[in-house]
């Protein structure tokens, strides 16, 4: 099984740091899987992760980062932030597919009349093939390009 630890260090290995106890405990809250939960402990590094244009968030911001108010509507509908985009769009894992896309940071943060739905897209891969994917330069780097990405040829 590809671990997300695995997608992360596939060039190089990547100084970690201990995860705080608080945030471990508020992942536990959201109720992960316990592979993901253990897979999120492990992939715990002392800044945040490059893949090609894509970045996975450094584990020990990931509680703050989730509860900042222009991002708590992401938790809130059951979208975990792990990451961002090239133009800083939200990376999100779904709680409920188990699976990762966008969240267009443009509507999160500016359009209180949006419907959440509208403005998230969720590929169907988990977070280590996700990642993985994120090393081709065609893969999507944003919210919009992800949408494009799962409708072409709709």
């Amino acid at each position: 099984m590809n671990t997300i630890v695995d997608s992360l260090e596939k060039d190089h290995r990547i100084a970690r740091e201990t995860p705080s106890q608080d945030v471990i405990d508020w992942l536990e809250t959201l109720e992960l899987d316990s592979d993901v939960l253990e897979q999120l402990k492990a992939a715990s590094y002392q800044a945040f992760v490059k893949v090609n244009k894509i970045s996975f968030s450094r584990l020990n911001d990931i509680k703050s980062e989730n509860l900042d108010p222009q991002n708590i509507d992401c938790i809130s509908n059951g979208y975990l932030i792990i990451g961002a985009g090239l133009n800083g769009d939200p990376v999100v894992y779904s709680l409920a597919t188990k699976t990762v896309g966008f969240v267009s940071h443009d509507e999160l943060w500016e359009d209180d009349e949006v419907e959440f739905e509208e403005i998230v897209s969720v590929t169907s891969f988990d977070i280590p093939t996700f990642f993985d994917m994120a090393r081709q330069d065609i893969f999507p780097v944003d919210f919009y390009e992800c949408y494009e990405y799962l409708h072409q040829g709709s």
